[in-house]
């Protein structure tokens, strides 16, 4: 997630839904986000991060998401 995305999505709220580790070395998280754009259209996206670690600290992080699945309300 960059600097641009959180600029088109002000209101963000990441659920972990799971987590797995490999020892001290590495970790993956699996999230759901759930978006709000500047418009206020809602939407969430479900994805994984990847990170590894060396000597306690984030080496690198990698994200995978599927796209964002507009959310509409019923009237």
């Amino acid at each position: 997630m960059t600097e641009d995305f959180y600029s088109s999505y002000p209101s963000l709220e990441i659920e972990i839904l799971a987590e797995r580790s490999h020892g001290e070395l590495s970790a993956v998280f699996e999230f759901r986000a759930r978006l709000q754009d500047n418009e206020g259209n809602r939407s969430t996206l479900e994805g994984v991060c990847l990170v590894e670690i060396d000597d306690g600290l984030f080496t690198s992080v990698r994200y995978y998401e599927d796209a964002p699945v507009t959310v509409t309300t019923s009237a």
